[in-house]
């Protein structure tokens, strides 16, 4: 593997440790503000998810044409551990958003231009952006289980100590990287330098697996995002909720890659396909089960399944826009979980705090989505 990729993955894997506190987090700042309605922090999660993820279709635009990729990089990486620095002098929920909508931004801005580089070095071949993405995996698998064991055992004002660790780590890291890749050929922008409108013209190419991508994000941040509320609900410690969030997203780090390598031998539509029809039938029983081990299995599998389809959507939109990669990318990995998030935002107005019947609708809405799969995508549509 390039050692640029490399670069880039770890780059994924820092910006996603750090960005995946907040949803794990949540069981703990409904205690630390005294606030019982678990609706205001999944909004509030969804509203930076979505304001953050429209500004990567904008990011990406401006990464595609970028001469400084490498720096571009490392002020994402940088502003994106700005809320742990600041997480232990928080002391109302509006200065909480604040803080992880900055880091969030940083992400935003990282993600994009990363999965660009990873998918031009890939040659085609979604591999290498699936390591990419990888990357990013594991940085939300260890996020939560690190920052949920953290706030239960020490003084949250020593998180911000995390944060200049990281500095130091990544700045040393970016120093190596600078002096080796500064004229690599894949961080150079392209030409022909088109306007964002005309880039934007390119969007109706990606359209369906844009909306197919956009529905797949609504019902598994949702699903997601209400995890660790059950858990809590049912008694379990706070880290437990940390842990099954860690290992999905570990198991999601495995069939990542299986997803990209049957992508190779299939296609786009057939990964859709298993994904949907395993994650209705694993929300399903997740629904049910009351169970520790029952809940673990069935999240865990769940969560590895939503992970089969990530980077080859991804990657199918690039080969649909091949000059635009980051904008591309951008459009896949961040405005389709804006889009979601909207949908997200407003189920949790009406139904919230039902938590009961957020699971039941869910794996419903798996189910809808073969169907969504069937009429989305065409073999015309398919390279």
């Amino acid at each position: 593997m390039e050692p640029l990729a490399l670069y880039i993955t770890f780059t994924n894997f820092f910006t996603s440790f750090f960005k995946s506190y907040f949803k794990p987090l949540i069981p703990f700042f409904m205690e630390y503000f005294n606030i019982n309605e678990p609706k205001i922090f999944v909004m509030m999660a969804s509203i930076l998810t979505l304001l953050s993820s429209f500004s990567q279709i904008f990011f990406g635009y401006i990464a595609d044409k970028s001469n400084k990729k490498l720096e571009f990089l490392y002020v994402s990486v940088l502003i994106t551990m700005i809320p742990i620095i600041f997480l232990g002098y928080v002391k109302n929920i509006w200065l909480l958003f604040i803080i992880f909508l900055i880091g969030y931004m940083g992400s935003s801005a990282q993600e994009p231009l990363g999965a660009g580089i990873s998918g031009t070095i890939g040659k085609e071949k979604s591999t290498t952006l699936a390591i990419f993405m990888v990357g990013g995996t594991f940085g939300y698998a260890l996020g939560p289980v690190f920052i949920t064991y953290f706030v239960t055992h020490y003084d949250l004002k020593n998180a911000m100590y995390i944060g200049i660790i990281g500095i130091i780590i990544y700045t040393i890291l970016f120093f190596f990287a600078y002096r080796f890749f500064k004229s690599h050929k894949y961080l150079q922008p392209k030409k022909k330098r088109a306007s964002f409108f005309e880039s934007f013209k390119g969007f109706k190419y990606i359209a369906p697996i844009w909306f197919l991508t956009t529905y797949r994000a609504f019902i598994s941040i949702m699903f997601r995002s209400y995890v660790p509320i059950k858990s809590r609900m049912l008694g379990y410690d706070l880290t437990i909720g940390g842990l099954l969030v860690t290992l999905g997203f570990l198991a999601g780090a495995v069939s990542n890659l299986l997803g990209s390598k049957l992508e190779e031998k299939t296609n786009v539509k057939v990964v859709n396909l298993i994904y949907f029809s395993a994650f209705s039938i694993l929300v399903f029983l997740f629904s049910i089960s009351q169970n520790i081990w029952m809940l673990a299995i069935s999240y865990i599998l769940a969560d590895a399944f939503m992970f089969l389809t990530m980077s080859v959507n991804v990657h199918y939109a690039q080969q649909l826009l091949p000059d635009n990669k980051s904008f591309a990318s951008g459009a896949l990995m961040g405005v389709t979980r804006a889009a979601g998030n909207v949908l997200i935002t407003i189920y949790s107005f009406f139904f919230g705090n039902n938590v009961g019947f957020i699971f039941n609708s869910l794996w419903i809405f798996g189910i809808l989505g073969i169907f969504l799969t069937i009429f989305t995508i065409h073999k015309k549509n398919m390279i």
